[in-house]
């Protein structure tokens, strides 16, 4: 039986909104770095609902202003340059914040996967991250557990380097954290992470879609 699938995006874009550029300026450099967005992520997020021909969700509005993957009460999730902002315009970035959340949490199936796609940079601080892609997930949750370490498998023996919680925890505050403490037990939910330098890597990437949509839709 085909498992039913919602792919996310938290961090696909830079966006500054359209009611916005009046009142904060960002610089262009700030922006095209990998701290206003997640490179490449929305680029793989595309491809996979479209291999596994699921429903989509994106935010395109950088994060340098509110964080989508961050819990409304992380004092993480207002960004630097949001700071500036009037209470009028927070009150309203956070409103699309809102919506985005439970308009995801409306179209996840029954007994089915979220999978939110994002990317890292190669290397940070310095240190090369060895690995070309991860999936974070909860390891006190079973089927979280089985279906990370399954993909893990398959994916090293494709050539791929796989990891698992790497270089973030899968526990730690995210989307996918925020849905198991809201859903319960019933939500399935994971992170993938792709290296920024694999993105454009067809053969590499061809690889851990083949991976995903066999696991995922067979």
């Amino acid at each position: 039986m085909k498992t039913k699938i919602l792919i996310t995006c938290e961090h696909a874009g830079n966006q500054i909104p359209g009611w916005l550029a009046r009142e904060v300026e960002i610089p262009q450099k700030t922006l095209e770095s990998h701290v206003a967005y997640d490179k490449g992520a929305m680029k793989m997020a595309k491809e996979i609902s479209r291999q596994l021909k699921s429903d989509l969700f994106v935010n395109k509005v950088t994060r340098l202003l509110i964080d989508y993957n961050r819990s409304i009460t992380n004092k993480h999730v207002w960004g630097k340059y949001s700071q500036c902002l009037s209470e009028k315009s927070r009150l309203r970035l956070l409103k699309t914040f809102i919506d985005y959340r439970n308009s995801i949490k409306k179209k996840l199936p029954r007994e089915g996967i979220h999978l939110a796609v994002h990317s890292f940079t190669p290397k940070k601080n310095g240190v090369q991250r060895n690995c070309d892609f991860s999936i974070l997930y909860d390891p006190a949750r079973k089927k979280e557990k089985e279906i990370a370490k399954r993909l893990k498998k398959e994916l090293i023996k494709s050539g791929v380097k796989c990891r698992l919680n790497y270089p973030y925890l899968g526990k730690t505050d995210g989307l996918a954290t925020s849905f198991r403490k809201e859903i319960g037990l019933s939500y399935v939910g994971f992170e993938l992470e792709f290296n920024q330098k694999i993105v454009n890597d067809r053969e590499k990437t061809q690889k851990i879609l083949e991976v995903l949509k066999r696991n995922f839709t067979e």
